[in-house]
């Protein structure tokens, strides 16, 4: 199959062909970057693509690589699943043991030939149109090496379609250990889950030599964020908590800093950054644990709570 990416690029936006190249040629050096604290420590560093970059991006997104598959067990990025936080904790409410796991340096492991071994396998590309793809799809890092950009709408899909035969291995290789366990990854967190004990461990060596054994894409675990647990303790999926009663939680560290912004924002203490930040809290608590949501409406009232549900929306219209 030929693929004619300039033509489909310039057809697509409205740029004619040589406004196309120009901002491919400048695609590596557009980026806006900037750092965001992490949730256990440290930042992460965002790469935003200028507008123009951007475009192109969402149609090689949406006219090509939104056709690739995605296996099964992947739970984040993937269009139209909703709640996928809380679906991805779901899968493990029911076991005994948990072992959740961390890829260190999830995005900037992916590299150029990574994706593109894939790519190549449906569509023909000249050399050039493989360079036009790393500039576009590519930043380059400190030490000249091109890596996947956190912040660019194309990295998710992109990673999803990349981890397609390694989480199929993956999860194959969670079924030979135990056939009642079940394996999922939520981006570059993977959670095993079993009844069996020390299952967990197994299925952790098995994972780490695999990982060794794969050349593409090139991936290790993060020994760091490795966390075993079980029903006697707190088990953490992607930010939930699954209780002992196989309920899922925010967890109570959450709920008192929630009702804590919830006051703030009754006696108009919160600035705008706050209340965006309040109101995306709460969007997610709606989602993942409706009854809590609900408690808040009885404890602070339901004019207050929603009001500050819909603070995202005014601050959006406003601008």
């Amino acid at each position: 199959m030929m693929f004619n990416l300039i033509d489909i690029l310039s057809r697509y936006t409205g740029f004619n062909e040589d406004e196309v190249n120009s901002i491919i040629a400048k695609a590596p050096t557009t980026y806006k970057k900037y750092s965001i604290k992490k949730r256990r420590g440290g930042t992460r560093t965002i790469y935003h693509p200028s507008k123009e970059t951007k475009t192109l991006q969402y149609v090689l997104l949406n006219y090509y690589l939104n056709a690739f598959p995605v296996h099964k067990c992947a739970y984040a990025y993937i269009k139209g699943n909703k709640s996928p936080l809380l679906n991805n904790a779901l899968k493990h409410k029911d076991y005994k043991y948990s072992i959740c796991l961390d890829i260190k340096d999830f995005f900037p492991s992916i590299k150029p030939d990574d994706l593109l071994n894939i790519l190549t396998e449906k569509n023909s590309f000249t050399k050039e149109e493989k360079q036009h793809l790393i500039n576009l799809l590519f930043i380059s890092q400190k030490n000249g090496m091109p890596s996947l950009p956190i912040g660019a709408p194309t990295s998710p899909m992109i990673s999803n379609i990349i981890m397609y035969d390694l989480d199929n291995k993956i999860n194959g290789l969670a079924h030979k250990i135990n056939k009642r366990s079940v394996y999922t990854r939520y981006a570059d967190d993977l959670v095993f889950s079993t009844n069996t004990k020390g299952a967990c461990l197994n299925f952790y060596k098995n994972l780490e030599s695999l990982l060794t054994k794969t050349k593409s894409p090139k991936l290790t675990i993060n020994k760091l964020k490795t966390n075993l647990c079980s029903r006697k303790n707190r088990r953490i999926v992607t930010g939930l908590v699954i209780c002992p009663t196989a309920t899922i939680s925010v967890g109570r560290k959450n709920k008192r800093y929630i009702r804590k912004l919830l006051l703030d924002y009754k006696y108009n203490k919160l600035d705008i950054k706050m209340k965006h930040h309040l109101s995306g809290y709460l969007a997610y608590i709606l989602d993942v644990e409706p009854e809590f949501y609900n408690r808040l409406i009885l404890k602070y009232g339901g004019e207050i709570v929603n009001a500050a549900l819909q603070q995202t929306r005014s601050i959006i219209s406003s601008r």
